[in-house]
């Protein structure tokens, strides 16, 4: 394991960010200070409603309606990227960061083929002609294991499984090169033979283009394989950071203990973690 980085140090640093919605200004994200150095993997954790995909969405330029960076900054290789235009945000995203969202389904359009979304995706961000774009397609596919990659370019996301989609979208963010691969939830929706493939793809995506990685889950199990820092998150806060070997050996937060504690029996989830009529309060927003 790594050891912990300092924040001057970051390609990816969150300085006291705070997200808010709606007229009252309500707090999503709470005052969030974290750093993510070039090459390095940092683990964010917690239930639903912690602040998770929240935390994605503000770092990727897409937060919802109504939702604002009420306070704090973000700062990508040095530079604030809190002012960018939608424009700006997407050129970022294009090139510089990649996401791989928790269900790959949503993540498509049903009436283009797979082929239709490399290639546009590859023309866009790395100013490729169709030839080329297309080519690099069935490279990509190839890169992440996919079989027939010929073939696959040419049927549509529902006749892939939800694996071999997340796959696809792996073999996409390899494509663009980015400094910096967001991963959301990334083995969620999958069952558990996918789930090990996926993350064993995601950890060979990270090793081939020395990109670092933000890997969102409520899996600590996935969390104890990748991560080298992790960041658990509460109700929008985070309550511990620690090196990945130290926080699962020794935790300090008694929420911390807790979900070590409910691992081995119980799913992760709020049910779980909180009684009836306890703290779920950013549920409602969608905050997982």
């Amino acid at each position: 394991m790594r050891t912990e980085f300092a924040s001057h140090a970051a390609l990816l640093d969150l300085r006291h960010v705070t997200v808010s919605y709606g007229r009252n200004q309500s707090r999503v994200l709470d005052d969030i200070c974290l750093s993510l150095p070039p090459h390095g993997v940092l683990g964010v954790v917690g239930e639903s409603g912690s602040g998770k995909t929240m935390l994605c969405r503000a770092v990727m330029g897409l937060l919802p309606s109504g939702f604002r960076i009420a306070e704090g900054e973000i700062r990508f290789r040095g530079s604030p990227i809190g002012g960018l235009s939608s424009g700006q945000f997407r050129l970022l995203r294009g090139s510089k960061m990649a996401m791989i969202m928790q269900n790959p389904m949503a993540s498509f359009n049903p009436l283009r083929t797979i082929g239709a979304h490399m290639t546009e995706t590859f023309g866009l961000h790395l100013g490729l002609g169709k030839k080329e774009a297309a080519e690099l397609a069935a490279e990509s596919l190839s890169r992440v294991r996919l079989p027939r990659p010929a073939d696959l370019i040419r049927q549509y996301p529902f006749q892939l499984s939800g694996g071999m989609l997340q796959r696809v979208m792996i073999g996409m963010a390899l494509a663009v090169n980015p400094d910096l691969i967001i991963a959301d939830e990334p083995t969620t929706a999958l069952d558990a033979c996918n789930r090990k493939a996926v993350l064993r793809e995601l950890q060979q995506a990270q090793r081939e283009t020395g990109a670092a990685v933000l890997l969102v889950t409520h899996d600590l199990d996935v969390i104890a394989e990748m991560a080298d820092t992790v960041a658990v998150m509460r109700s929008g806060q985070v309550v511990e950071t620690a090196p990945c070997a130290r926080l699962f050996d020794a935790p300090e937060h008694p929420y911390t203990r807790r979900l070590l504690n409910t691992r081995l029996s119980f799913p992760l989830n709020s049910d779980t973690l909180y009684p009836a009529g306890g703290d779920r309060a950013h549920d409602s927003v969608g905050n997982r």
